[in-house]
């Protein structure tokens, strides 16, 4: 089974809608391991990270999600970081986690946002749909005793 990353999908997405400035929302994990950085300029992508205190109200939300209720207050202030992101030119913003998307999403904001989850499932299907492993030919020829035409015959 192939692995797909969920953070080369996004980098790609990226990339190939020409973009080059980027702010990013996440985990404070994926943030302090910077996971997402180091690919975005690796692919000369400008990357706009939280300050440390945004950071902790991001991590609040992430949280409030995980226990089924998201405060408004909260949500509020990640929507005005997601503002100085974009006045400090970002043109997308990553949502680098995936309960983020669950508080925030398009509607939510004027710059386009990127659900990182929504982008891999893309790639998933993309993939399963065009792409044709040669691992994957001729499954049938792995188990030459199954005879399949009397399987699908079968009540």
């Amino acid at each position: 089974i192939p692995i797909i990353s969920i953070m080369e999908e996004t980098v790609k997405k990226i990339k190939q809608d020409n973009l080059s400035i980027v702010g990013l929302l996440g985990s404070d994990t994926t943030l302090k391991l910077q996971l997402y950085q180091c690919l975005l300029d690796k692919n000369d992508i400008s990357c706009i990270s939280p300050k440390e205190e945004e950071n902790r109200i991001i991590t609040q939300l992430i949280l409030e999600v995980m226990s089924g209720k998201a405060e408004n207050k909260t949500k509020n202030n990640v929507l005005s970081i997601i503002k100085r992101m974009e006045q400090q030119s970002a043109t997308v913003i990553i949502l680098g986690c995936t309960e983020i998307p669950l508080a925030i999403s398009q509607k939510d904001v004027n710059i386009k946002v990127y659900d990182t989850l929504q982008i891999l499932a893309e790639s998933a299907v993309d993939f399963a749909v065009n792409d044709d492993p040669p691992m994957y030919k001729n499954q049938t020829q792995l188990l030459p005793s199954v005879d399949h035409a009397a399987l699908s015959a079968s009540p």
